[in-house]
């Protein structure tokens, strides 16, 4: 299968890419803006094929038309839970104007699979209802509006991922697990909300696999035109008992100052994702669970010379 990812330099990029390039019967293609960092794939830097992107990102038209993938991946974006003034047209154009270049360059190539990548911040008060938690979030919505313009107009066939916490080994993103990581090592003390926020953080392995069951669903089943799964473990936990976990697994204390902080502005304080539909129709279903995959994330960093 040829396969073209977009956000192939992320931390579920970066897995992603060089789980499929394992496959011989994969052939991977990564589109980059010339800022990209490949050091997370520094290792398997020739089992895929690069593409940059102009300035412009025009030249996608002639990216998808050269490569003629079987499928995209599109895991671009630009993260911003909070921005300033001048952020707001490089935000705008990553997660709408590139986007959905790249699903007329599609239409314009004959390209006719995508999966999509959405988040659960589309939900501010956990219960399904849109209710975006940011900006980000509306852009993604926004987004996914336009895709199906392109599933009803012009043929295409889409999975969405929408995807809770995630977190693994090696990962830089400024998330809780990272930054808890980073106390431990350095023995810093830490000010934080009083961590009654429960939420959803699912395994990179899982991750992945969702990624795969939903390629294999835009295979086999052509009569699909955009289906929506929400990818996460299904189990709630509150911050301060994911920090106490954490110090179990490593067997050293985090030094803590709960309540110090305010919660944050629309704080979200209960994510859980649905997956129900994913286990019914992709056949998918999380198989780590919070310690065991903390085990896995803190080995597998030692055992790279990565040591908390």
């Amino acid at each position: 299968m040829n396969i073209l990812i977009t956000g192939a330099t992320g931390f579920i990029g970066s897995h992603l890419v060089r789980n499929l390039c394992a496959d011989p019967a994969h052939q991977v293609s990564i589109v980059t803006r010339a800022q990209s960092n490949l050091f997370p794939l520094q290792d398997v830097l020739d089992k895929f094929k690069v593409h940059q992107l102009s300035t412009s990102a025009n030249n996608i038209y002639s990216i998808l038309k050269e490569e003629k993938p079987d499928i995209v991946i599109h895991l671009a974006t630009l993260y911003l839970s909070q921005y300033r003034p001048e952020q707001l047209d490089e935000m705008l154009t990553a997660n709408i104007v590139f986007s959905t270049k790249l699903l007329d360059a599609m239409a314009e190539a004959g390209v006719k699979k995508i999966i999509n990548t959405g988040t659960f911040s589309e939900y501010f008060a956990g219960d399904m209802e849109y209710d975006p938690v940011t900006l980000y979030a509306a852009t993604k919505r926004a987004f996914e509006d336009i895709l199906h313009f392109y599933v009803n107009a012009k043929g295409i066939k889409a999975v969405t991922l929408k995807l809770f916490d995630t977190y693994g080994p090696f990962d830089y993103r400024p998330k809780i697990l990272s930054i808890l990581k980073k106390a431990i090592k350095e023995n810093q003390c830490l000010d934080f909300s009083p961590g009654e926020q429960a939420i959803d953080l699912l395994y990179i392995d899982d991750v992945i696999t969702a990624f795969k069951k939903a390629m294999e669903f835009l295979e086999t089943n052509p009569q699909s035109r955009h289906e929506v799964f929400f990818i996460g473990s299904g189990v709630s936990t509150k911050i301060k008992e994911i920090a106490m976990t954490l110090e179990d697994v490593v067997g050293k204390k985090i030094l803590i100052r709960w309540g110090a902080k305010a919660y944050r502005e629309r704080e979200v304080m209960k994510s859980q994702a649905d997956i129900q539909r994913a286990q019914e129709i992709l056949g998918w279903q999380p198989k780590v669970f919070l310690k065991e995959g903390l085990k896995k994330m803190i080995s597998e960093e030692a055992r790279k010379g990565h040591y908390i």
